[in-house]
């Protein structure tokens, strides 16, 4: 039903076409994982487990952004050590700040950009495979004035770092109990808000 394809799509082949004339798109990878693909999407919005499951040094605090097509849409600041992609001026800083943005056009589909001193996208979807599966597929966006074949070293370390922290969340959604009822704090906002967003689908 294209009507229905349409009204869905909610901007996101205007975004992503805008995306890929800026940025080289560079495929990252593939992982099968035991949870329903919306809470694999769910996670960019979940602003507490940056902290803990991924070693970011705060608990950053997100605002949801009102929409402009009917995406879900979040800010928020994450503070991360200086490594071999994000780096200040100065040297001796232990750590940086790095605004982060979460879009949502479905609940199968986030992208989302770390921005800093290097920015990226990481472009995250997930779909369903059987009852219990689901597989991710995730790759990068690259602004093309700062795209180098002589870093695509660089490139592959940040889908590394990409992987690895999915490998955390996985650890984590495959021992979930999908029978325990949720309960949100009112500090998880940005959750319940993607959860109504999701609802809508």
């Amino acid at each position: 039903n294209t009507k229905k394809q349409e009204h869905n799509d909610i901007g996101f082949l205007q975004y992503f076409k805008n995306l890929s004339k800026s940025h080289f798109i560079i495929p990252g990878f593939e992982m099968e994982v035991k949870v329903k693909p919306e809470m694999v999407i769910e996670n960019a919005f979940d602003r507490m487990h940056f902290r803990t499951v991924h070693s970011i040094l705060n608990e950053p605090k997100f605002e949801v952004m009102e929409s402009q097509w009917g995406e879900y849409r979040v800010t928020g600041v994450f503070k991360v050590p200086q490594s071999a992609w994000q780096k200040d001026g100065n040297s001796q800083a232990s750590s940086i700040d790095v605004p982060y943005e979460a879009i949502a056009f479905s609940p199968y589909i986030v992208i989302s950009q770390l921005k800093g001193s290097n920015p990226y996208f990481v472009i995250t979807s997930a779909r369903e495979i059987s009852d219990t599966m689901s597989k991710i597929y995730l790759s990068i966006a690259i602004p093309n004035e700062r795209f180098s074949i002589e870093e695509v070293p660089l490139y592959k370390y940040l889908i590394s770092q990409s992987e690895k922290g999915l490998l955390l969340d996985k650890q984590i959604w495959e021992n979930l109990d999908l029978n325990g009822i949720s309960r949100f704090q009112k500090s998880e906002k940005s959750v319940i808000g993607f959860q109504k967003f999701k609802n809508q689908f």
